[in-house]
């Protein structure tokens, strides 16, 4: 991978890391309770992984829109509940390519 696409993702990811809603996220839900489950929790995606512009762009955009449904939460334990329940009942994240997710739009 190229040094300058590297420092780009790193920048898009100090981005995240640098909001309101990350900083609620960390401090509610503890390591050991973040599910893999990208409808539940949102996943820091890995700079490192070896995929293309768009696909990693898209990456951050559904991370930063998972981390923004934690900026209005207070900090009990019934705003993690209410958040995973919103997540829950939420429409599906496409994983795949652009492909997938306009063949299941249509």
């Amino acid at each position: 991978m190229d040094r300058s696409r590297l420092v780009l993702r790193r920048k898009q990811l100090d981005l995240g890391y640098n909001t309101i809603g990350y900083a609620r996220y960390v401090q509610l839900v503890p390591r050991g309770r973040r599910s893999t489950n990208l409808r539940r929790h949102p996943r820091t995606p890995d700079p490192l992984r070896d995929c293309s512009k768009r696909s990693f762009d898209g990456q951050i955009r559904r991370w930063r829109r998972l981390l923004h449904q934690y900026d209005n939460i207070c900090s009990d334990e019934k705003g993690v509940e209410e958040i995973t329940a919103l997540q829950a009942e939420s429409r599906p994240l496409y994983a795949g390519s652009l492909s997938t997710a306009f063949h299941l739009i249509m």
